[in-house]
């Protein structure tokens, strides 16, 4: 008999920690040990908060999201040398895999695949499980397959946007003028001790597009039983921040009683650079953005009873800091771009494949790409902030640049140093097909025989 079989397990039901009202009281607590259901807090002032000449004060509620992709976590992880190799639908490529190394001690090989669903940031938070099962398959010797249940999804799989209450109390002048504005929020945690969604974004664009110094901003986070967003996820952040500011300029052009476009004219920023008391602005147009945006008669002739069309100025957070690689390899006759991450149906490596023929001026089916196994990547994260555009694209244009060069000095190795570098046409594939590119420059034409000949182009 399995003693475990003797063990009888009495629980005693606590109240649940349903939302933020509940755990301000702290009557029942999440995490008994902190002794409170405040997690985290802080206050960030900037300037004196003014007295008047006006005033007003807005409570909002930002609701929460959830991630509920087609295709749920999964991963299979066996043992392989003196480590663990994986195969999961993880987001965030080589650099979330170097978490899991960090970790355990131990060498990990993660392969990407292609998965059907889960950017927009759901698929970061595979990276607790994959840390479970990886210590698993390496402790026990054995192989592990996981695939997780949907309502293990809706309920733990830490992939939630933010849901947060405001208190804002906004000063102003008979111009709708702000003079300053106090922010009050308090972020659900979830089941979490931790929510950075409270803090970094909005700590870098607390006035966002308007040009006020007197601020103060107040964040508590508490925990509740809810799934923690302590993950990422859509709107991770910056958005329902935006969302308030916009409320607010509303509410004081309806209680001046002037036009609410007016009102945002008014408070922008309007000379760049631009130093707010909590980041520098080096460039922008938002009055401009405004106009053009004002100009859109068309759709503003939508709005009638059943439809309303309104308007918003924002400044989002820049790109991540952050690395992303590719390798470019010639083989089969192909042009092969290495990805460091799985695709999740954005067509980020399309868009890698299509830069690379343009850059290199060859027909898109001479390139294809492929999902590189941690250990073969270079240091890559892939989709997330919106940051494929800046990264992936950067590390495409240093590849090909790198590609052309390495190109050229065979071609010089090979013909001698009078070599001559020209764009366009086929010359440089036909000329260094003789020794590296044979097969592509025989695909392009028959009558485009690789020969020895001395210009060298892209």
């Amino acid at each position: 008999m399995d003693l475990a079989e003797l063990v009888d397990v009495q629980y005693e039901p606590l109240k649940p920690v349903r939302n933020i009202d509940d755990a301000l009281k702290n009557e029942s607590l999440v995490f008994e040990e902190l002794g409170t259901n405040i997690v985290q807090s802080q206050v960030i002032e900037y300037g004196q908060m003014p007295s008047g000449p006006r005033e007003l004060e807005l409570n909002l509620y930002w609701s929460r999201s959830s991630g509920n992709p087609i295709e749920t976590f999964a991963a299979i992880a066996y043992p392989e040398g003196n480590g663990v190799t994986i195969i999961s639908n993880l987001q965030g490529g080589k650099s979330i895999t170097a978490e899991i190394e960090r970790s355990l001690g131990i060498p990990i090989k993660h392969v990407p695949v292609r998965h059907g669903g889960g950017s927009f940031g759901s698929k970061f938070s595979l990276v607790r499980y994959l840390i479970i099962l990886a210590y698993a398959a390496y402790k026990f010797k054995t192989p592990i397959k996981w695939v997780e249940t949907r309502t293990e999804h809706l309920m733990a799989s830490n992939s939630s946007g933010p849901e947060r209450r405001f208190r804002i109390k906004a000063y102003f002048d008979g111009d709708g003028i702000v003079k300053g504005l106090d922010i009050s929020i308090w972020e659900d945690a979830g089941a979490s001790r931790s929510s950075g969604q409270a803090f970094k974004p909005p700590l870098g664009i607390l006035a966002g597009p308007y040009k006020i110094r007197n601020l103060r901003y107040n964040a508590t986070v508490v925990a509740t039983n809810k799934n923690p967003p302590a993950g990422a996820f859509r709107c991770w952040n910056a958005p329902p921040h935006t969302w308030a500011l916009e409320r607010v300029m509303d509410a004081i052009a309806d209680e001046l009683n002037v036009d609410r476009a007016e009102v945002r004219r008014r408070n922008l920023i309007d000379s760049f650079p631009y130093e707010a008391p909590y980041a520098y602005y080096d460039s922008g147009n938002p009055k401009g953005l405004l106009e053009l945006a004002l100009s859109r008669n068309d759709l503003f002739s939508l709005r009638d009873g059943n439809t309303g069309v309104g308007i918003a100025v924002s400044t989002d957070p820049s790109t991540p800091q952050g690395t992303e690689g590719i390798k470019l390899r010639i083989r089969n006759g192909k042009i092969v771009v290495g990805l460091g991450f799985g695709g999740e149906g954005q067509g980020n490596e399309h868009t890698a494949v299509k830069l690379v023929s343009q850059l290199l001026d060859v027909p898109m089916d001479w390139v294809t790409y492929e999902y590189l196994p941690s250990d073969e990547s270079p240091e890559a994260f892939g989709p997330g902030g919106s940051r494929m555009a800046v990264f992936t694209a950067g590390a495409v244009l240093g590849a090909v640049e790198e590609l052309r060069a390495r190109l050229y000095n065979k071609a010089v190795r090979v013909l001698g140093s009078n070599i001559t570098y020209e764009r366009g046409g086929t010359s440089a594939l036909v000329m260094v097909g003789k020794s590296v590119f044979s097969s592509l420059a025989m695909r392009r034409s028959p009558s485009h025989t690789p020969r020895r000949r001395r210009s060298v182009g892209t």
